[in-house]
């Protein structure tokens, strides 16, 4: 008969209370931010990395009975050991960035999965462009995946935030490429583009045609493209930009703009033209990326609803 015990448990409460009061089998001492966490070796050997390579190595704190770690602060590494010996932690936003570093640095992958688990949770406006920084940089691809998500259903506000202004270029790449259902998405990216680079244009001005490409200026009014991107100083002391620009608004004057299919608009394109009163009419299907004829109109123009029909 195999029976079971909660003992496993017990042993750890256990060791947990002797490091908090009389310390009789802690075998280490780890200063941190000036303070002194006494421990057990086989305890926070058996969950970090980094401790287990300090204790089984020719460190020099294998033959010691103390070790610093400086790159954490006190508190942190406080609420750190607690969970190591409890399995709990209190996350908040004031915390979670310095618990996540430390956890990367401890090398303990059940602290920085709930650290994960607390961003996923705290995706909002205001943090998911920070989220995204700390779990692509700590390869945290789910965690990734699940904020650019979140941008993307929130791309306009994102890109008028502040921490916006904070990114590299890569960053803002990234956030660029992003796709959108968001009305005036467009121009939301136009101005987040110049708001990046005139924080510091010094800096940045030389990336400014790279990101510019980026525009769907198909997408932008003439309106716009003509009161707000033909005027702005950036636009214009780039032969790149200027280029791009001009494509756009000739294209318009010619009538030859070029239609692109966004995510969610869109289903199928009329196109109608012709010289006389006789109008030939195609039609262009983005899901299948089809074109086909339709019925000859003997109309010089078509009503929304004679459209809708055709269609």
């Amino acid at each position: 008969m195999e029976l079971e015990s909660n003992h496993a448990t017990e042993i750890l409460n256990n060791l947990n209370e002797d490091r908090k009061t009389t310390k009789n089998f802690c075998d280490f001492t780890i200063i941190a931010g000036g303070k002194q966490f006494p421990v057990h070796k086989c305890v926070i050997g058996s969950i970090s990395e980094y401790f287990k390579k300090m204790f089984t190595t020719k460190m020099k704190e294998s033959y010691s009975n103390e070790g610093s770690v400086k790159e954490i602060s006190g508190p942190t590494m406080a609420s750190i050991i607690n969970f190591i010996y409890t399995s709990c932690i209190i996350l908040t936003h004031d915390n979670v960035y310095d618990v996540l570093e430390a956890a990367e640095y401890l090398r303990i992958a059940s602290l920085k999965e709930q650290c994960k688990i607390f961003f996923k949770a705290s995706l909002n406006e205001e943090s998911c462009l920070k989220i995204r920084s700390y779990s692509n940089r700590y390869n945290m691809g789910d965690l990734v995946q699940a904020s650019e998500t979140f941008i993307s259903k929130n791309l306009g506000a994102v890109l008028k935030s502040a921490d916006f202004l904070q990114f590299d270029v890569d960053d803002v790449k990234a956030m660029m490429k992003l796709e959108s259902d968001e009305e005036l998405i467009d121009e939301d990216k136009y101005r987040s583009v110049i708001s990046w680079t005139k924080h510091g244009v010094c800096d940045r001005k030389e990336h400014f045609s790279d990101l510019f490409c980026f525009i769907q200026l198909d997408y932008l009014s003439s309106e716009f493209l003509n009161d707000v991107v033909r005027k702005e100083e950036l636009v214009c002391n780039s032969l790149e930009c200027t280029n791009l620009l001009i494509t756009s608004l000739t294209s318009r004057l010619c009538g030859a703009q070029v239609f692109k299919k966004r995510k969610g608009q869109f289903d199928k394109i009329l196109i109608i033209g012709g010289t006389d009163c006789k109008q030939s009419v195609v039609k262009f299907n983005t899901k299948t990326n089809q074109w086909s004829k339709m019925p000859v109109c003997l109309q010089s123009s078509l009503s929304i609803n004679e459209t809708r029909s055709l269609v």
